[in-house]
């Protein structure tokens, strides 16, 4: 059984147009009831990527229970570092393609370990070019759940596909079935 482990909040900064802050949410609601919560948010000038709070959370959590064990694992994004921190007892090693130059110096250093490599590149880039394969690659390359994602998701999928090592290995995308969602009800 995998130990849980508490996530060490990554600290306040700025580096170019991205930031990190932390914000107090009195009445967030939260699994039937509400919660006091204090969260870091990634910002990019006005566009909130990423936060740590438990509703984000719980649509990154299908990231550790998908990746099996020892397993080779791709990540696209590396936002606040919270699925590779997870993944890090799973994983015999763990490749992050982050775009941001900005987000690798606010986070990575944060984050990183001897299981850990970070590639400044895209990751659309990386899938196209790479001859790396692995067991496990989970994408989440952008900040919201809207249904005009879909054709990236689908689009990442088909790349990502390139790099799996076999038939058990598998790609999950970040918010893809709400995504997926939204674009029938549009």
């Amino acid at each position: 059984m995998t130990k849980k482990l508490k996530l060490k909040r990554i600290p306040e900064g700025r580096s170019g147009h991205f930031s990190i802050i932390h914000r107090y949410h009195p009445h967030l609601y939260f699994n039937g009831k509400y919660i006091r919560y204090t969260g870091a948010m990634l910002i990019d000038n006005e566009t909130m990527w990423m936060s740590d709070g438990p509703e984000e959370r719980l649509t990154m959590s299908s990231a550790v229970r998908w990746c099996p064990n020892n397993a080779d694992v791709l990540i696209g994004g590396l936002g606040l570092g919270i699925v590779p921190r997870w993944l890090e007892q799973k994983a015999n090693s763990i490749t992050i393609v982050e775009f941001s130059r900005d987000v690798i110096n606010l986070v990575y250093d944060y984050i990183k370990t001897a299981k850990m490599k970070i590639i400044h590149d895209d990751i659309n880039n990386y899938l196209d070019k790479t001859e790396e394969k692995f067991d496990f690659v989970y994408l989440d390359t952008w900040p919201d759940l809207n249904a005009s994602r879909l054709d990236e998701i689908v689009q990442l999928k088909k790349l990502a596909k390139n790099v799996l090592r076999n038939e058990n290995s598998r790609v999950i995308c970040w918010g893809e079935k709400v995504v997926r969602k939204a674009a029938t009800e549009v």
